[in-house]
């Protein structure tokens, strides 16, 4: 059967494959319904291309590694995603991909991205992740528990600061980072997750433990050469969370919310006692970048 799948004249293999790929760059596939290439299913906005990029991929070995640096290579890739008038009254959708989409983040990479920031990701390769949490990781637990107990015992299962490729999905026991950013149902076939815009995003940004600590971590990372200038560290927080050196308003922002977070921090004798100011005021900072949409969303 694998020799037949993966048979170069074979007409749906590599379509389908290269499509999906298609579709994790772009937003849209080429077929916009990449679990159906039958003839209820959608018709391929560039025909030619998916014949194109299928070959390619057979000849490039069927390497997802090359096949993919073909494509990020593409000028279509490396478009803006600015808005034009006139493109957009032709192609709403932007089926001709005359611009580049802008997308949001999966849930696994805003996860990562931020324990990357709070230099708090760990990048062994394989293994479980109950060894964070030794006795406490054990599935078994989650799957059987009965009532309420798992939203006590939820949160043990999520502590391993591992890339989220590694977490376990337990469908009673859905990390809640996972849940309120429309992570797909494990227990079916998912072509395309959904991509929602809800205020409960916006708030678990906001006031999660888990982005709070990775922010004030990303504080900490921040600060941890003394030398370097209030002017020098924004630009370096800029570039880390948005891969963008800020703007002339943005610095004078930011070093304003600084100056007013020292100085609450230091009107407040009992809550921030054991935080440094400056660690105080930077935390805060960070937090507010993390918390925008320009850190979960890919121009």
């Amino acid at each position: 059967m694998a020799d037949w799948l993966t048979d170069a004249n074979h007409p749906l293999t590599a379509r389908v494959m290269v499509n999906r790929i298609w579709q994790w760059h772009f937003g849209t596939g080429i077929v916009k319904t990449p679990n159906n290439f039958g003839t209820r299913g959608g018709q391929p906005s560039h025909p030619m291309l998916l014949d194109y990029l299928a070959i390619r991929f057979i000849e490039l070995g069927w390497s997802v590694k090359k096949l993919n640096r073909e494509i990020v290579l593409s000028n279509t890739y490396q478009l803006s995603t600015k808005h034009h008038a006139s493109n957009a009254e032709k192609d709403t959708d932007n089926r001709m991909f005359w611009r580049m989409n802008q997308r949001r983040l999966e849930v696994e990479s805003i996860r990562d991205t931020l324990l990357a920031l709070a230099g708090n990701l760990d990048l062994t390769m394989g293994g479980r992740v109950n060894q964070y949490n030794p006795g406490r990781g054990d599935r078994d637990r989650f799957v059987f528990s009965e009532g309420a107990t798992w939203f006590r015992l939820k949160d043990e299962l999520y502590i391993a600061p591992r890339r989220s490729v590694y977490l376990p999905v337990v469908r009673n026991a859905l990390f809640p980072m996972f849940s309120v950013f429309d992570y797909a149902d494990a227990s079916a076939s998912i072509g395309n997750r959904s991509s929602t815009v809800l205020p409960t995003q916006a708030l678990l940004m906001m006031n999660s433990s888990f982005v709070v600590e990775q922010a004030e971590g990303f504080a900490r990372e921040l600060l941890k050469d003394s030398s370097i200038s209030t002017n020098h560290l924004i630009e370096t927080a800029f570039i880390r969370a948005y891969g963008r050196v800020p703007n002339r308003t943005e610095t004078l922002d930011a070093k304003r919310f600084l100056k007013a977070m020292r100085e609450q921090a230091s009107s407040q004798t009992s809550e921030n006692d054991l935080i440094p100011i400056d660690e105080f005021a930077w935390s805060k900072l960070t937090q507010v970048m993390l918390s925008a949409n320009e850190f979960i969303y890919i121009d």
